[in-house]
């Protein structure tokens, strides 16, 4: 990327280095629509879940996944909602089941949760269960 830059840099057109940015944006791997990942990581006793994506109907079984391996030393479990694009019923569920299980060993934060899903969540009451702040 560094040297794709130099070479942008060197140009003297301002469109030449702009359609060489464009190419090399339309060439890069593009993620499908159900796109689902998360970020774990642990600084004893935090355990600090960050999820991207889409989290639906066909992804929400991953973190389903996440609540039968919670290590025991972990103290408080934070889940970082900002890199959600999507959450549909079937996330909401998940994400319930997980701060529901996860609350029983552990302190449960819901941080950087997107404006959309923050009012879903206070309107169906689970705000009141884990949304910290």
């Amino acid at each position: 990327m560094a040297g794709g830059l130099a070479r942008c840099q060197g140009r003297t057109s301002d469109r030449a280095a702009s359609a060489t940015h464009r190419r090399r944006r339309r060439t890069s791997p593009r993620r499908p629509a159900d796109y689902f990942d998360f970020d774990v990581a642990m600084e004893p006793p935090l355990l600090r879940l960050r999820l991207y994506g889409e989290l639906d109907v066909a992804t929400a079984p991953a973190l389903d996944l996440v609540h039968c391996v919670l290590p025991d030393d972990i103290e408080v479990l934070e889940l970082d909602l900002a890199g959600l694009r999507f959450c549909d019923t079937a996330g909401l569920r998940a994400l319930a089941r997980l701060c529901t299980g996860a609350s029983e060993r552990h302190r449960v934060q819901v941080v950087g949760v997107p404006p959309r899903l923050r009012k879903v969540v206070e309107i169906t009451g689970l705000g009141r269960r884990w949304l910290a702040g």
